[in-house]
């Protein structure tokens, strides 16, 4: 299992660096394919959202593909391969659809996406209690204001959660609309991601899109927007296309994940652990640092696996 983006902290990544050779390789081929360096990757400098466009995604993917290495080492790949938003296009490349330099081709890319131009944009989210119909407070929305994301069950599964994104002055018109404390503003996320309003930012990533190598994939690849599998090269290459602009679903994930029947789930790097806890019936053990690592191995050999 890999997460999507805005989930790493200052210092991820910096154990595992310091212990393991293999991380090392890892960052310094990172650093060669984007231009950044080491150093850079190791060190937080900037608020939340900037850091994150500038390396932290870059860092995270370097991190999800290191720990994946380490894991393969010790005698467990991976049998299927889940991943939201950032996660998935990194787990198309663990799948072996994608290459790594490849990989690391279109997040350069990513960083240099110019901002978003026009009125403020934006992302909240939405809880909706479990008792009452999603219509009910979805049909609020206004003009500029789109599901990006469904969340699934929260808080002990008594409400369900939606990410929109959209203009910033229509989310303050939509939060007015609702129930209070239904909805809260994602704060320094400033990008409407997964609707339209990213369809620039399509548009700017599709030549490095076009000119990527994609695969079938070699290990089973879960969908993270409905219901189904990433079989064949066409719909990985679809994905990276549809990236920016195509709503996500932890649900329909999660049931591309259970379709397998795991016996044991394994989040790769920085993640929101909380949320696959909640939505997997087999132990979920997140690996991102060497003791996680080594927790790792252990429920292995006691799971008999």
């Amino acid at each position: 299992m890999v997460d999507g983006g805005l989930s790493d902290v200052p210092g991820a990544g910096v154990e595992l660096y310091e212990q393991y050779p293999q991380i090392k390789e890892i960052y310094a081929k990172a650093a060669e394919w984007t231009g950044l360096t080491v150093d850079r990757l190791l060190r937080w400098e900037l608020p939340r959202q900037q850091e994150y466009q500038r390396v932290g995604l870059i860092r995270q993917a370097a991190i999800i593909l290191g720990v994946a290495d380490l894991l393969a080492e010790r005698g467990a790949p991976p049998d299927v391969i889940a991943g939201m938003s950032l996660g998935s296009l990194v787990g198309a490349c663990l799948a072996g659809a994608v290459d790594r330099r490849d990989l690391f081709a279109f997040l350069r890319r990513k960083v240099d996406v110019p901002p978003p131009t026009g009125p403020a944009q934006g992302c909240a989210g939405i809880l909706v209690p479990a008792d009452i119909d999603d219509a009910e407070y979805l049909d609020k929305l206004v003009d500029g204001v789109y599901v990006a994301g469904e969340l699934g069950l929260r808080r002990g599964g008594t409400v369900r959660g939606f990410m929109v994104a959209g203009y910033r002055e229509a989310l303050l018109q939509v939060k007015d609309k609702l129930p209070e404390g239904a909805m809260h503003l994602i704060p320094d996320v400033n990008i409407a991601v997964h609707s339209p309003l990213c369809t620039d930012q399509n548009e700017y990533l599709e030549p490095v899109v076009s000119a990527m190598n994609f695969r079938d994939p070699v290990v089973p690849l879960c969908s993270c927007k409905e219901r189904g599998m990433l079989t064949s090269a066409k719909d990985v290459q679809e994905w990276y296309l549809g990236n920016q602009v195509d709503k996500v679903s932890h649900p329909d994930m999660f049931y591309n994940v259970i379709q397998k029947e795991p016996q044991i789930a394994f989040l790769l790097g920085p993640a929101k652990l909380d949320i696959y806890l909640d939505s997997l019936p087999c132990p979920v053990i997140q690996v991102e640092d060497p003791e996680q690592l080594s927790d790792a191995m252990t429920a292995i050999y006691e799971l008999r696996i």
